[in-house]
C-alpha cells in the first residue's frame, strides 16, 4: 500500500515536522518540501501552516513552500495520491475528506492510504450575521427560515464539512429548509457575508474571530456544548 504523508486541519489541523525522520533519507530534507494546502489564503488553517513551515526552514535548513488549493482536502488528497511518497510531498486538509467525506460522498482516493503526522490545533464553528440583521438570536434566523421554506441564504466554508453536516442535520430535525452555498474556506465564507451576498454564515473561528471583535459581524451560535469564554 502506497503510503503519503499528510498533515491535516479542521477539526485537526496537522503538520509533522518532528515525523521528517521517517523518510529513508538519514539528512532529510536535501530539497525543498511541498505543502499543498486545502484552504484558501488568509484563513486560520493557512496562516497556522505557513507560521509552521516557515519555523521547519529555520530547524531543517530547507524550503518548506505552501501551496492554495481550492476544493478543499478531497483535492489535496487527491493530487498526494500521484506524488511520490518519499517525504517530500506533504499536505494540510481538514479531517472532513478522511472522517466525513468517504461515508457522504463519492471519493477517487483511500483514506487509509495517508500517513497521519501531527496535529497542531483545533477548530471551533459558528454561526453568524450582519450586525443590522433581523435576526437577533439564533432561534429567530431559524424561525424565519421555518416560516420561509428555502429563502434563507447560508454561507457554509466547505461542502459536507463540520460546519455544513451540523447545520444540515438540525434542519433535518428542526423540518426546515435553508439555502446553503459553499466557499472555499473560512475567509471567503465571510467576505460573501460582509459583502451582502448571503444571509448568515459558518465558519471556524478564523473566519469570524476578527469581525467580531471588530464588531462587523454578529455571532448567532457556537457549535459546542459549552459557551467560549471569547464569545460568550
Amino acid at each position: 500500500m502506497k503510503k503519503q504523508l499528510i498533515s491535516m486541519v479542521s477539526i485537526f489541523i496537522l503538520v509533522g515536522v518532528a515525523t521528517f525522520s521517517m523518510t529513508a533519507e538519514s539528512s532529510y530534507p536535501t530539497k525543498a518540501v511541498d505543502i499543498t494546502l486545502g484552504a484558501s489564503a488568509g484563513g486560520g488553517t493557512d496562516i497556522g501552516i505557513r507560521f509552521l513551515a516557515e519555523k521547519a526552514k529555520l530547524s531543517l535548513g530547507k524550503e518548506f513552500v505552501v501551496a492554495n488549493k481550492t476544493g478543499g482536502g478531497r483535492v489535496v488528497l487527491t493530487l498526494l495520491a500521484k506524488a511520490k511518497a518519499d517525504g517530500y510531498s506533504l499536505g494540510g486538509i481538514t479531517d472532513t475528506a478522511i472522517v466525513t467525506s468517504p461515508h457522504v460522498e463519492k471519493i477517487n482516493y483511500k483514506p487509509l492510504d495517508y500517513t497521519f503526522t501531527a496535529q497542531f490545533g483545533t477548530l471551533d464553528f459558528g454561526v453568524f450575521v450582519l450586525p443590522d440583521s433581523p435576526f437577533k438570536t439564533f432561534k429567530d434566523m431559524l424561525d424565519w427560515a421555518r416560516a420561509n421554506p428555502g429563502k434563507l441564504s447560508m454561507g457554509v466554508s466547505e461542502v459536507n464539512a463540520t460546519d455544513h453536516i451540523g447545520l444540515m442535520a438540525l434542519c433535518q430535525r428542526e423540518k426546515i429548509k435553508i439555502t446553503f452555498i459553499p466557499f472555499m474556506g473560512a475567509n471567503p465564507t465571510a467576505m460573501a457575508l460582509l459583502g451582502g451576498h448571503v444571509q448568515a454564515a459558518s465558519t471556524a473561528t478564523s473566519g469570524f474571530a476578527r469581525h467580531v471583535r471588530s464588531k462587523s459581524v454578529r455571532l448567532l451560535s457556537m457549535m459546542g456544548q459549552e459557551r467560549m469564554d471569547d464569545y460568550a
